[in-house]
């Protein structure tokens, strides 16, 4: 099984990409979509920052910043937990707060925090997961289907600006690369394949289970 290539989605809701009008970029705004707007959450389609690429950290010259940012997006990460139930794990990338900078922090389905700041996936393995939902904070009403490589090595940085090499697999992998994608102007209905559509999440029955790596299935 091989991964589709990336295919932009317009972020007009009920646009698509190319042949694929019928996967618009998310569903109707509803409560979820409101309730991340509220908590400072960069909407689709209200931030241009989503589709553009994130800015380098100069490090170490620009180490203070970095940290700034780091701290931002767990603090955000923190008020967003307490008002919805991430079973999976969950992360936050720099743009979705308006930040234009490469920093993400990600907390894994047994809670531990990853910081990554200029991060790059520079290998994925061949192998790739079944299709598995995830969802959006920044389009948090819709839930789309789809494959991720089951192995990504990422470099990064520490704030001294040392060189690090990070690998991930399974669930993790899936989310920190759904992070990385936020920094590139990527969202994960963009990697969808085209026989796939967006429900409401209002539809999804998998909120409050992990992801299962034992079994096909999502």
């Amino acid at each position: 099984m091989s991964l589709p290539p990336a295919v932009p989605v317009t972020d007009s809701p009920g646009g698509g990409s190319g042949s694929s009008a019928s996967r618009p970029a998310a569903v109707p705004a509803g409560p979820s979509s409101a309730l991340m707007r509220q908590l400072g959450i960069a909407q689709l389609g209200e931030e241009p920052m989503l589709r553009s690429t994130a800015r380098p950290f100069v490090l170490p010259a620009e180490a203070g910043e970095a940290r700034a940012v780091v701290r931002a997006l767990h603090e955000r990460l923190v008020a967003i937990r307490k008002v919805h139930t991430f079973t999976k794990g969950t992360g936050l990338a720099a743009p979705q707060i308006r930040i234009d900078r490469r920093a993400t922090v990600v907390i894994d389905p047994d809670g531990q925090r990853i910081e990554l700041v200029n991060p790059w996936v520079v290998d994925e393995s061949p192998e790739v997961d079944e299709p598995k939902y995830e969802g959006c904070l920044s389009f948090f009403d819709a839930r789309g289907r789809l494959a991720r490589p089951l192995r990504i090595t990422v470099e990064h940085q520490g704030y001294d600006g040392s060189p690090r090499v990070s690998v991930f697999t399974e669930s993790v992998a899936r989310l920190v690369m759904h992070e990385i994608d936020h920094l590139d102007g990527t969202l994960y209905a963009d990697r969808m394949d085209v026989t796939e559509k967006l429900i409401a999440a209002s539809d999804y029955r998998g909120t409050g289970h992990r992801w299962d790596y034992g079994s096909s299935g999502g």
